[in-house]
């Protein structure tokens, strides 16, 4: 094994241990919080919807994070701001519905797609993910877009961030749904790795809020727009260098003996019959 394969090898260990961290991160995320929707606004008699006993508990980790006591003015500040960041979620519980269950589904479809394992013996199961996952992140978008851009917890910081990295999550997905019509998995690769690396900085924004929330000991309102910009971009950056460091070039296939996409894998995952053998 030449240097130049371990160092590939050891990279995409690493990339796969960060993926499935930010898919587990991600998953259990969407799936608190359709949890506190139906608890607090669907299944509720109360006029007003609360917040769920899950969103009360993430008021009480926080202070546990910050060392603050409960009852205190400080906690009362903190259960306060959380109630501000989550409250919009259960005013509108079909959106946050609409977002959240078709993101849990598609974080962990998402990934599937890029096993060439799964594209080389079961290319059926591959298209049809692929067209679900095209299907489910329409709406993860456009509601993304709604909370982010109408109802923003952290005014125009988090408004920005959603605004550029919610474009870039519907222009890859336009652009890679585009290239595999025209048969070109490498693009068509590439623009799905872009639109995924959206879907995994939920993930980011969240773990890099524990950081900030412990290094400013601060509630959520002196934070968390940075966290959402923080999150997206380093994750979104991260992306587009695994993207170059991947992409097929003749020093590197020499260096490592990568290929590029054969023309069976090529015209199979496109939909046309693979080329008869010679």
């Amino acid at each position: 094994m030449t240097p130049a394969v371990r160092s590939l090898n050891t990279a995409t260990v690493a990339l796969w241990c960060g993926v499935i961290l930010l898919v587990s991160v991600g998953f259990a995320g969407s799936v608190v919080r359709a949890v506190g929707v139906l608890e607090s606004a669907v299944f509720s008699d109360a006029p007003v919807p609360e917040l769920s006993r899950l969103d009360r508990g993430s008021a009480l980790f926080m202070a546990m994070l910050l060392g603050v006591e409960r009852g205190t003015p400080a906690f009362r500040e903190i259960d306060a701001q959380n109630r501000r960041m989550l409250g919009k979620f259960n005013r509108h519980p079909t959106a946050t519905l609409l977002h959240v269950l078709p993101a849990a589904l598609l974080v962990i479809l998402a990934p599937l797609q890029f096993s060439r394992r799964i594209r080389s013996r079961h290319i059926q199961w591959h298209r049809w993910s692929g067209r679900v996952i095209v299907a489910i992140a329409i709406p993860v978008g456009i509601s993304g877009l709604f909370f982010g851009l109408l109802m923003p917890f952290a005014g125009t910081l988090e408004a920005s961030a959603i605004a550029v990295f919610g474009g870039v999550f519907l222009f890859s997905l336009m652009r890679a749904f585009i290239a595999i019509r025209r048969g070109d998995v490498a693009r068509h690769r590439e623009w799905m790795i872009r639109m995924f690396s959206v879907v995994l900085g939920i993930g980011t924004v969240r773990i890099v809020g524990i950081l900030l929330a412990v290094l400013t000991r601060d509630g959520p309102e002196a934070w968390f727009g940075y966290s959402v910009w923080i999150g997206f971009a380093s994750t979104v950056a991260i992306a587009e260098l695994w993207i170059r460091y991947t992409r097929p070039s003749s020093r590197r296939m020499a260096a490592t003996g990568l290929t590029i996409v054969g023309a069976d894998e090529r015209s199979s995952v496109a939909g046309a019959p693979p080329p008869q053998s010679m």
